[in-house]
């Protein structure tokens, strides 16, 4: 991930240029300056020296005076930046020419000349030549008695403070480990004249600028933590389970009350309220509503989980079934009618003259279903049928109870740090197993640190989840 920090913009060549002073001289502009471009990523050899000079020049035509013409006149100037195998300008060994010639003009010595960004670096100072328009004479500018009047070759001047201006900095950052991230910034500044250039690079360990993210995961039934850096790819995860189970009610009716069964299997952290309504818009109900008469209802939830900030909200149905046994029970109710049979479940009392009373179907019922019961995971299903005529009750056609529908939801990944942690959760009673798996295997990342001339390099293989290090292969 990069920055760019823009900064810095190309002073007016009219300001540079007069801060030019040739033999005390002030030039004029009559061209514009080009855009800057580093010279040493655009290079161009050739086959002398002066000619090399001359096609990585910046060329301007300015204004001095003539020694030969003796007038003011316009020139055509010639800009390089000087580059030395060793960085230090040719002047410090007394050469002022670009023909090696010393400083007096006699006698030659070395300018340590080589190809920029490969084996040599920007000094502060550039070669710089004038021909006059008029006359055509070299460097007549500078004196006729100087080493280089009428001569094709260039001669060094310092790039003022005034010409530098500062680079874009350009500033990387690189995932180190769990706590630091490595800053990169590359800049330097160049000559706004020349456009010689020196780049600085620097590094540094900083720690990571993390920000929190919670986001609700209601799929999966828990909020995710997110922990990433703003200026690496370093990010790491924490889970909070976030779940209720709303169960079915199955029962009797016994005279109590009844209602739906709730567990809450969220984790510290995390505050569960549920609504309860009559329909899927109306949820108001602070509580379950409790039924003590034989039916079917049907109770519509709404669940709001919230951890911290964060919050989400499941929506649901859920049914209470509650059926009257007891007339199909006579050993439970017993008989009250007063006839004696041990099959009559009548509760009437002085029923001579009614049909449940003794030898009045004898082996003559007249059956019909009165309902079918549908088996659950902890109770048989079967048939109630009833007589039409004497009312008798009989359950018949059993079958078994149908097994657990778990779904599973996973409330936590395993990672080298931690366990994993599963619930199986049955969609037709409400049953839960929580289930625990085994932390699981690290998850290296590989990457290579450079030796230097003081320090060896080597390979370091790190968890990304938590922050195991082997260092390796050292050279």
């Amino acid at each position: 991930m990069k920055f760019h920090d823009k900064h810095g913009h190309h002073r007016l060549i009219a300001l540079l240029l007069v801060l030019a002073l040739c033999m005390s001289l002030a030039p004029s502009v009559f061209a514009e300056q080009v855009l800057y471009r580093d010279p040493a990523e655009h290079w161009k050899k050739a086959v002398n020296r002066t000619n090399e000079l001359d096609v990585n020049s910046v060329t301007t035509t300015e204004s001095f005076y003539c020694f030969v013409c003796g007038q003011p006149t316009a020139f055509t100037v010639w800009r390089t930046p000087e580059y030395t195998r060793d960085g230090q300008t040719a002047l410090t060994r007394n050469v002022k020419y670009s023909d090696g010639t010393l400083l007096d003009g006699s006698g030659t010595g070395t300018i340590l000349d080589g190809v920029p960004g490969v084996d040599s670096t920007y000094t502060g100072y550039h070669w710089t030549k004038a021909c006059c328009d008029t006359c055509g004479t070299m460097n007549s500018n500078c004196g006729a008695e100087d080493y280089s009047c009428a001569k094709n070759v260039y001669w060094l001047y310092d790039c003022d403070a005034n010409f530098i201006e500062p680079l874009d900095e350009e500033v990387t950052y690189e995932y180190v480990d769990d706590t630091y991230h490595m800053v990169t910034i590359d800049g330097g500044n160049y000559c706004a004249f020349c456009y010689g250039t020196k780049h600085t690079h620097e590094s540094r360990l900083e720690r990571h600028a993390l920000h929190t993210d919670i986001i609700p995961q209601l799929g999966h039934q828990r909020f995710a933590i997110v922990r990433h850096c703003e200026l690496c790819e370093y990010t790491e995860y924490e889970f909070v389970a976030a779940k209720s189970v709303i169960a079915d009610y199955f029962g009797v009716v016994d005279g109590q009350p009844h209602t739906l069964t709730v567990s809450d299997l969220s984790e510290a952290g995390v505050n569960t309220s549920i609504r309860y309504g009559n329909s899927a818009e109306n949820c108001t109900l602070t509580s379950a509503p409790n039924y003590t008469e034989e039916g079917q209802y049907t109770v519509y939830y709404e669940i709001t989980y919230r951890y911290q900030d964060a919050e989400m909200t499941e929506d649901g149905v859920a049914y209470v079934w509650l059926r009257d046994d007891s007339a199909a029970d006579p050993n439970n109710s017993g008989c009250t009618c007063g006839c004696g049979r041990s099959d009559c479940d009548c509760r009437d009392t002085g029923c001579e003259d009614k049909p449940c009373c003794e030898n009045s179907c004898r082996n003559n019922h007249r059956w019909t279903l009165l309902e079918t019961v549908t088996p659950t995971c902890s109770q048989l299903g079967y048939d109630r049928y009833i007589c039409v005529k004497c009312g008798l009750i009989e359950n018949r056609n059993y079958v078994n109870a149908i097994p657990h529908a778990y779904q599973t939801v996973v409330i936590r990944d395993a990672t080298c740090e931690v366990e994993g942690k599963t619930m199986d959760i049955c969609q037709n009673c409400g049953d839960v197993k929580e289930t625990i798996t085994p932390k699981g295997e690290h998850r290296y990342r590989t990457y290579n640190v450079a030796p230097t001339c003081t320090a060896p390099g080597y390979t370091v293989r790190e968890c990304s989840v938590c922050g195991d290090r082997h260092i390796e292969n050292i050279t």
